[in-house]
């Protein structure tokens, strides 16, 4: 909840995860549509699969997304694959999936309506495989949001500086002298 009002070190966060389960990715691309261009906030791609991501962070303790967010994102996804689908190359056949990612929860609406349209929902503790919380266990990554010996604004420099993970901490160059 610490990542700041912009949401772009949660990006980045996810895009870190993603990184770690070994998918090359992109963050804040602007891709196009069937109708317009869109910008994706993380986009994921290894020798199988291309994975969109649109990250929702929210930074007050019970927040949720609700049906709006997967309804909109929907017809974004929608839009990128239609596009994709008529500009195909024959040597590009990996499959694009939606991902909504949000560091609270989704309403159970959201969850339904996700579900049914076919897009991977990923909140604090949903799914009970693959949640946010155990994919940062699972990648050994965490936030540099989560050390409480830092005080609010020393985090908030740290973020502003680009330092998102505690790893970044410990690597020689990050500071100017």
């Amino acid at each position: 909840l610490d990542f700041g009002t912009t949401g772009f070190p949660f990006e980045d966060f996810v895009a870190a995860v993603m990184q770690t389960k070994g998918f090359e990715v992109k963050t804040r691309q602007l891709l196009p549509g069937a109708c317009v261009t869109h910008e994706m906030d993380v986009v994921a791609e290894n020798d199988e699969v291309i994975i969109w991501i649109e990250c929702k962070y929210h930074p007050l303790a019970g927040s949720v997304s609700n049906i709006k967010v997967p309804l909109y994102v929907h017809s974004r996804f929608r839009d990128l694959a239609q596009h994709r689908e008529g500009h195909l190359s024959s040597q590009d056949h990996r499959p694009a999936l939606g991902w909504i990612v949000t560091n609270t929860r989704f309403s159970d609406d959201a969850m339904s309506y996700g579900h049914c349209a076919g897009m991977n929902l990923i909140s604090w503790n949903y799914p009970v495989n693959g949640s946010l919380r155990s994919m940062i266990d699972e990648s050994g990554l965490y936030p540099i949001t989560c050390l409480s010996s830092l005080t609010h604004r020393e985090k908030e420099t740290l973020l502003n500086n680009g330092i998102i993970l505690c790893q970044n901490l410990m690597r020689p160059g990050n500071w100017a002298d």
